[in-house]
């Protein structure tokens, strides 16, 4: 025989829904929304705003266990017209517990827990100015000043490539623009060659 549905008129306001065998199919003309939802009137800074947990059993003893989450945070202690929040995407190995892979940070930063594989190229587009005050590009870096390597074009066309041990002895491969004159250089610690006009250079090494 069929299985009749359940129609609730209002909210269910018992303890948790468990459906054994179940899917959960959402359908709206405007497009389903899912609200997970903290019944709290004094949200503080890393308290849980909701989570998902993708679960199965364990093979021995028939518990559920957790083996990746999506987890809404608060990212500050929330206020009047203040709702600010990061997301943390988790994974977990074959030992261990779950373990943050990606945050989303509140100021739309994004953290990486481990490393990056691409299977194609990245575009930067980006044409404002850094937490530095510097004008934007590809920075690696060891702390909030000292560059590792930095791959940009400022407002000056200036420092293509610059790679820096912190101090003053950085190594620059630049190209400047002037008016109708284009500089290529080469610069490190005290010395500096410069390429004016159109030239050929080749290296042997």
């Amino acid at each position: 025989s069929a299985v009749p549905n359940a129609i609730f008129a209002g909210t269910i306001t018992s303890g948790d829904i468990i459906g054994s065998g179940a899917d959960l199919t959402l359908s709206h003309s405007g497009g389903p929304s899912v609200y997970l939802r903290r019944d709290d009137t004094s949200t503080e800074t890393d308290n849980s705003l909701g989570a998902i947990y993708f679960q199965s059993d364990d093979p021995t003893d028939g518990t559920f266990n957790t083996g990746a989450a999506i987890k809404g945070m608060a990212g500050y202690t929330w206020d009047t017209d203040a709702y600010p929040g990061y997301l943390l995407f988790q994974t977990r190995d074959t030992s261990g517990a779950l373990a943050t892979a990606l945050t989303l940070t509140r100021s739309q930063n994004a953290t990486f827990g481990g490393g990056i594989s691409m299977t194609d190229s990245i575009l930067i587009d980006y044409t404002g100015s850094d937490g530095q005050n510097n004008d934007a590009g590809l920075k690696i870096m060891n702390d909030a000043s000292d560059w590792g390597a930095y791959i940009r074009k400022d407002s000056n066309a200036d420092y293509g490539l610059r790679i820096d041990s912190g101090g003053g002895n950085a190594f620059n491969i630049y190209s400047t623009t002037g008016g109708t004159t284009r500089t290529f250089g080469i610069n490190g610690g005290t010395g500096a060659t410069s390429i004016t006009g159109t030239e050929s250079l080749m290296l042997t090494l």
